[in-house]
């Protein structure tokens, strides 16, 4: 919770939740709406009123008194932000900023993901995301995915094992909210590894950054589990390295990521 300006900034409540998605189609009418065709601005009014679609999404509202005059909507596993909209009237006096702010106060992930209307494009890289895609048009939805990286850097995409997590399919169908993409990795990773793979798990921001994993990665990896026991920033901290069967499983066929854990420091 913040108090800025005489605007308060806190997580809505259920019973808040009607009057924010509300503002959200308002704001979107008159603002976003003029970008998109009539097939995607209806696309937009049924995720409104979709309870599948709108279900663990975390809402946080920006209130003048009893007002809600912004609000955001993020799924905190992903750390996706699904809405973003501020009252016209309050346009451009900082309280979209200051309500991002508030967000990074309550989510630690190095990653933040976002699919920005055209409209929000210049907005949301004056906070620091950048394009990983051209922009795309689903159900009449114009969009182009977004990613804010806090505190990363290139190193940081480097697995325990040397892989580049940065050009992991599992990875870019995250950050770019791909569900094509989630469809197709899971039935290769299914066919691949002989048990079932749904698109749901093909969520993974890095194998080192903090934020959501595929269930592999997350708790069934034993070189991952291994590097976190030990406390090292790779595998090429351990003086057990050469030699490790775990290890030689990747480096053995991949020159690549074992120069990257020697040239790791």
């Amino acid at each position: 919770m913040a108090l800025i300006d005489n605007i308060l900034i806190r997580r809505l409540s259920d019973p808040e939740i009607p009057a924010a998605l509300d503002l959200a189609w308002r704001v979107f009418s008159e603002y976003e709406s003029p970008d998109y065709s009539t097939d995607g601005t209806e696309e937009f009014r049924k995720c409104l009123h979709d309870e599948e679609y709108l279900y663990g999404i975390d809402y946080y509202g920006a209130l003048d008194e009893s007002e809600i005059i912004g609000l955001v909507g993020i799924r905190p596993k992903m750390e996706h932000i699904c809405f973003f909209f501020v009252d016209g009237k309050y346009h451009r006096q900082g309280f979209g900023t200051k309500m991002f702010n508030h967000l990074l106060e309550n989510y630690k992930g190095n990653i933040i993901t976002v699919n920005s209307s055209p409209y929000g494009l210049g907005f949301y890289k004056k906070l620091g995301f950048d394009p990983t895609e051209e922009e795309k048009t689903v159900n009449g939805i114009r969009f182009t995915p977004m990613i804010y990286r806090r505190n990363t850097g290139m190193k940081d995409y480097i697995a325990y094992c040397g892989l580049d997590c940065e050009a992991c399919e599992a990875h870019i169908a995250t950050i770019n909210d791909d569900n094509d993409l989630r469809i197709k990795v899971a039935k290769e990773w299914s066919e691949l590894n002989k048990v079932e793979i749904t698109p749901e798990m093909i969520n993974c921001v890095g194998c080192r950054i903090e934020g959501i994993k595929t269930p592999f990665c997350d708790s069934l990896c034993p070189i991952r589990q291994c590097g976190l026991n030990k406390g090292y920033d790779t595998c090429g901290d351990c003086s057990k390295m050469h030699g490790c069967e775990k290890l030689e499983m990747i480096t053995g066929n991949n020159a690549e990521a074992l120069e990257r854990i020697k040239n790791f420091k």
